[in-house]
C-alpha cells in the first residue's frame, strides 16, 4: 500500500508520469485518425495518420505536404515530399504518453532543444488536393 500511495504522489507531477512510445505504439495509436499539434504559443497545424505510415501534413492555413515516418534510435522521424524538393531532412522526434495525451519532444542537430507539441485528436477535416489544383 505504502508503494501505491508513493506512486500516486510521483505522478501528480505529470512529467514523472510520462511514458516514451515505441514506433509501435505510436502507430497503433495515430493510423487512421487526424490531430491538430500545438505548441506553447497555439496551433501549429494538423496531421492526418495513414495507412502503411504515411501522413499528411499541413501548416495552419498553408498547403498540404505529403510524407512517411519511420524509427531512427529510438525517436518517429518525419520526411515530407514538398512537391519536388530533394534534399529534404527528416524531422525527429520522442513521443511521450501522458495522462493529458502524446507530447512530441523535437531531436534536433544538437540534440533535445525544448521544444514540444502537444497533440490532440481533431474532427476538422484536412483537405489536401495538391498546389494550384485546376491551374
Amino acid at each position: 500500500m505504502k508503494h501505491f500511495i508513493l506512486i500516486l504522489l510521483l505522478c501528480a507531477n505529470a512529467a514523472l508520469c510520462e511514458t516514451e512510445m515505441s514506433i509501435e505504439e505510436f502507430e497503433a495509436h495515430a493510423t487512421g485518425r487526424t490531430f491538430d499539434f500545438y505548441s506553447p504559443e497555439g496551433l501549429v497545424g494538423t496531421e492526418r495518420y495513414l495507412p502503411d505510415r504515411h501522413v499528411e501534413w499541413a501548416f495552419e492555413g498553408q498547403d498540404c505536404v505529403f510524407g512517411e515516418y519511420f524509427e531512427w534510435n529510438g525517436l518517429v522521424c518525419f520526411s515530407y515530399s514538398y512537391y519536388g524538393e530533394v534534399e529534404n531532412k527528416p524531422q525527429c522526434w520522442r513521443m511521450m504518453r501522458t495522462d493529458d495525451g502524446v507530447v512530441a519532444q523535437f531531436f534536433g542537430e544538437h540534440g533535445f532543444n525544448g521544444s514540444v507539441q502537444y497533440m490532440r485528436p481533431t474532427s476538422r477535416k484536412l483537405t489536401c488536393a495538391g498546389p494550384q489544383v485546376g491551374v
